[in-house]
Order: C-alpha cells, then structure tokens, then sequence
C-alpha cells in the first residue's frame, strides 16, 4: 500500500519501510550465521575422522617399529579395523615416500601435498583432494612423527561422504526461527503505524515552525507513552534552548570585554571562545604575527606553556584533576602573566595579562592592592557567570553542569590565592609612608558605586516583592 505523506510525496508508510529494512537485515544475518554453521559443521565432521585416522597413524608408527616386513604390519592392521580400503603412505623428511600400499609404482616429491605441508607446520594436517599417483579422491590426514610422516587415506566414496555430512538440525532451526520473527514483527510493525503516522505529523509541523498548542493523543501503551514524552521533551528543550542562549550570550559578553586576554580550547586544539585582547596581546608578545587563537601556543615564546598542554594532554597516568602552569614574559619593556588550565576533559584556556604596571609598582600597597582587585575580576566574573548559567537552568544537562562547575572550581583556586596576596597586604600597616595621596571627587566616586551596585541593588528589590 502507497500513501501520500504530508509534502506531496507518494512513498510507502513508514511502518512497511522498517518492516523490509529490518527483516532483510534479519534474513542477511541469517544467511552468514547459516553459511558460518554450516562450514563449522563440515570443519567438526573432518576433524573427527581426522582424530580418527590420526589415531591410526600413530598405532602404526608403533607397530612398524618392532616389524621387519612394513607390508605385512600394514595389512594385519587393516584386518583388525572397519576401514579395509585404508591407504597407508610413510613419508621420509625429504619428502621421499617410503611406503605405500596403493599400488602405485612411482611418486613424485610429497611435501608439496597440502596434508603434509600442515603436518610439517603443526604436527597433524588433513585434506580433500585427489591424488596425483592413483587419480582417486581422498580424505586425508597425516601425522608429523619424529620427521617423518604417517598418513592414512580413506577414498572418498558415498561412506566417506555420510561421515563428513553435516548435523541438519541446525538449519530447521534457523527455519522456524525465521518464520516466528517474520510473524512477530511483521504484527509488531503494523500495529505501530498509527503513531509512527503522528510522529511524523509533528517532526514536519516542528520543521515548519507551526507546532500547534493542543496537545497530541497517541494510543495508551508504551509506544504511546514514549511518543507523548518526545513531544513534551521537545517543548522543554525549546524553553532550555532560548534561556542557555541568552545566558552563553552573556559569557560571550563577558569574555569580550574581559580586561585580560582569554581563550579556551578543546582538546584537539580548536578554538572553542576567545577575545580580542588574546591575539594582540600574543602579537605583543611573539615576532611572529598571529591571525587566529589556535596559532597562540606554537608561537616561540609560549614554549614552555605548549610543553605543558603536550606532555598532560594525552598522559593516561596523570590523576583526573585541573592543572595550571604560568609564565611570566618580559617583552620591550611590558610584563605579561600567561596561566594555563588544563581540565579533566582535556580542554584547557589560556589567559594573558599584563602585569607591567604591578610589576613597577610592586612596593606601593595600594598599587598592588589595585592590581589584586583587577585580577579579581576575572575568576569572580566567571563564577558568577557560570553559577547564574546554572541557577537559571534548572534543567540545564548533567555534562554542561559538570562542564561549568569545573571551572567555578578552577577560578575559585585562583580567587583563593588572590585573597591571601590581600591578607598579606593588610599586615603592611608599617608602610604607610610609601602610598602617595591624590584627591578623589567624591561625587564621581558616588556615581561609580552608584553603577557597580545597582545590578546588586536590582536583585535585592526583587528579591523584596
């Protein structure tokens, strides 16, 4: 049966497509498994009448040791077994055959024979084939004794041919259970064509952007269950999608205007978020012009960070936790303070500062104070952009969570020795004299605190109502 599906498009129903699909991928995995068997079979039917004419290769080799007349030893055996057609060859390291009781007058070389070749490899062979001396066909098998070989023959006639036949049970087998799942699924795939029907509506409603508001009916069962969920799933990940975009927008924001150069990398080395302030500030500090962030950590002066990010990157003993190395460049008079993180996923940012003007200033208290506080900025701002990520998304996914608490937690290390720098800085009370006082308009001084607290003063009033 062919319907017309929403579109235009004649095409048969879905429900017929797996149905088809799946049974001949069924029926081809029938085929190998039956073609697989069946030679496993023949393979187990060879082998035990190769154990079994192994076994009298070696009774042969024992009786032939304490008889003078080979041929007589040959025939009393032959006498005493089932298989009177036997043919016996002894075969020297040379490959010179030294007895054969076929007949035959001449022989060529015999370790060109493909029985023998596997007995001189790994001690026992056998084979089908015909043989070149008597132009009879054969079931082989040959025993490597102390170099020499003892090979036993039988023809292959219709007896032959009944003990090397295969166990047929397995191929019923495979017949009933090819006619069972043809009947289950074929009920199975039919009886889901009215969702499937449903689903599709909705997936080509979702394309076109006119998702109605009334809500699906699908058939009470687990198919049913399992459609309805994949709708209301699809109206929460819209509202999720909407909010985390706002919110990496505001990480992007923040990453742009950061008052250091920052980029973050995948663990292949792909540029994941960067500023500008990245790449001129690596252009300050190499040669070498840069265009891209990715170019930052093969440019000379970055050894020691590239070192780092290659020796851990792919260091399958190192513990799963956040390492950092830092660098300290002086570059035509400016110093910069390079710091890389390296996370638990083997992504890993890089941020550069510079510290010149901390550094010229390093003995005045309130200079350095100042500069601590610059350097607050940035693992403060981050906690909090990734913590309000994560309070406004309460749904956000396990992974992204994870993703964003691992760096609150990396930017919370640096945080922490900022603020014994400060503890530090509070015990210098006995330098007063080296901070230089400068007239402050306490107006403008307002109207900054005025502006830094009123996203604070914001929160406090709704939090109020």
């Amino acid at each position: 049966m062919v319907i017309k599906e929403t579109g235009g498009k004649n095409r048969i129903p879905f429900n017929q497509r797996l149905f088809f699909s799946v049974f001949t991928i069924f029926l081809g995995f029938v085929v190998c498994f039956f073609l697989f068997q069946y030679h496993r079979e023949r393979e187990i039917a060879q082998e035990k009448l190769n154990i079994v004419l192994s076994n009298y290769n070696f009774q042969l080799y024992r009786y032939s040791q304490h008889a003078e007349m080979l041929q007589d030893v040959v025939d009393s055996f032959i006498q005493d077994i089932p298989q009177k057609e036997l043919r016996v060859t002894i075969i020297d390291p040379s490959g010179k055959v030294l007895f054969d009781n076929s007949g035959t007058d001449e022989y060529d070389n015999h370790n060109n024979r493909t029985e023998v070749q596997k007995a001189r490899m790994f001690n026992e062979g056998y084979a089908i084939r015909t043989s070149s001396s008597t132009g009879q066909r054969y079931f082989y098998s040959a025993s490597n004794i102390g170099g020499y070989i003892y090979r036993t023959a039988l023809p292959y006639d219709p007896n032959v041919k009944k003990l090397l036949s295969i166990d047929k049970g397995f191929i019923y087998f495979i017949v009933v259970m090819t006619l069972i799942f043809f009947f289950v699924f074929s009920h199975f795939t039919f009886s889901i064509g009215k969702t499937i029907s449903k689903l599709r509506d909705f997936a080509f409603n979702v394309d076109q952007g006119v998702i109605p508001e009334v809500e699906y009916t699908f058939p009470d069962d687990e198919l049913g269950d399992i459609s309805q969920n994949i709708v209301t799933l699809y109206h929460r990940q819209q509202k999720a999608k909407n909010e985390l975009s706002m919110e990496r927008e505001k990480l992007v924001k923040h990453f742009q205007y950061s008052k250091e150069g920052f980029a973050m990398f995948s663990a292949t080395g792909k540029e994941i978020l960067s500023n500008i302030l990245f790449i001129q500030s690596v252009n300050i500090i190499s040669d070498t012009r840069i265009h891209q962030a990715e170019e930052a950590v093969e440019v000379p002066e970055l050894e020691t960070i590239r070192k780092f990010i290659n020796k851990n990157i792919n260091n399958q003993n190192r513990k799963k936790k956040v390492l950092r190395e830092s660098l300290t460049l002086d570059k035509d008079g400016k110093i910069f303070q390079i710091e890389c993180l390296l996370f638990q996923d083997n992504s890993y940012e890089i941020s550069i500062n510079d510290i010149s003007r901390q550094e010229e200033e390093a003995r005045m208290k309130r200079q350095l104070t100042q500069n601590i506080a610059h350097e607050l900025k940035t693992p403060v701002s981050s906690i909090q952009g990734y913590l309000e990520t994560i309070l406004s998304n309460p749904d956000l996914p396990a992974e992204k969570r994870d993703f964003f608490l691992e760096r609150c937690f990396s930017q919370s290390s640096r945080l922490t020795h900022l603020l014994r720098d400060i503890s530090v800085l509070n015990r210098l009370d006995e330098a007063s004299n080296m901070f230089d006082l400068a007239d402050i308009q306490i107006p403008n001084l307002i109207k900054e605190i005025e502006k830094e607290s009123a996203k604070k003063w914001k929160k406090k009033e709704l939090l109020q109502k």
